[in-house]
């Protein structure tokens, strides 16, 4: 078997997760660190609404979804606070 001469068209869409920061997915709020407000964003977050899939309202929260599972839920918070604690430097 000879494929030479053939052509093809590939498309590869490559997708992230919506809501979640490309460079950091525990930097909530985008400011380059890792802090206790980025753990804070997502818990006022579920007090708001509860757990839900991020959408239009959460606009000014636009990396919350920090699992990216499409979901803003306590693991969220769970995962930030771990992260956190990893990379917190000690005195």
């Amino acid at each position: 078997m000879q494929f030479f001469g053939k052509t093809a068209l590939v498309t590869i869409d490559i997708v992230g997760a919506s809501y979640q920061n490309p460079r950091n997915r525990f930097d909530v709020d985008d400011d380059d660190d890792v802090s206790p407000l980025d753990v804070l964003v997502v818990i006022n977050a579920l007090n708001l609404g509860g757990i839900r899939p991020p959408g239009p309202t959460d606009y000014r929260l636009s990396f919350i979804n920090v699992d990216g599972n499409n979901s803003i839920d306590p693991i969220e918070v769970l995962q930030g606070e771990k992260q956190r604690e990893v990379f917190q430097p000690r005195n």
